[in-house]
């Protein structure tokens, strides 16, 4: 799922012979690839999701949702409380340290174009969007190995 030039989350998605969490270990392992933030799997009668890295929302921002002020690290959902957009940028900004909104909008500015219209591979992507933010973040450990 992207949000601008960001993947902000993966969803597998089973039939509904299955149970709505069959696909979570696969999406968690596509999510872990790809270096997303939220894995989502559904068997289309409802969702369960994952925040990696403690990235979930706060139960202080959500009220019908698990108490405490703790970061949710799993939920279950039916089909009317999939996460909005900005839900999940605001998940998205928390696991990659984007904490000012000078940060949040540095981050978004384009940084490529190619005339032949080619776009970077997901792994180019994920290498680009961490030295990004890595400057952002002034984070002088940043790992930007393929993981």
């Amino acid at each position: 799922m992207w949000l601008m030039l960001y993947s902000v989350a993966v969803v597998e998605a089973k039939d509904n012979t299955r149970t709505v969490g069959a696909g979570m270990q696969q999406a968690l392992d596509y999510a872990n690839t790809l270096d997303i933030s939220v894995a989502i799997s559904s068997n289309g009668d409802g969702f369960v999701i994952q925040y990696r890295k403690n990235c979930g929302p706060k139960s202080a921002d959500l009220s019908d949702r698990q108490a405490g002020g703790k970061a949710i690290v799993s939920e279950n959902a039916d089909l009317e409380h999939f996460p909005t957009p900005d839900e999940l940028w605001s998940c998205y900004k928390r696991y990659n340290g984007l904490a000012s909104k000078e940060e949040e909008d540095t981050s978004l500015c384009s940084y490529y174009f190619d005339s032949t219209g080619r776009a970077p591979r997901y792994y180019q992507r994920i290498a680009i969007n961490r030295m990004v933010e890595a400057i952002i973040t002034r984070n002088e450990k940043t790992e930007f190995s393929k993981r």
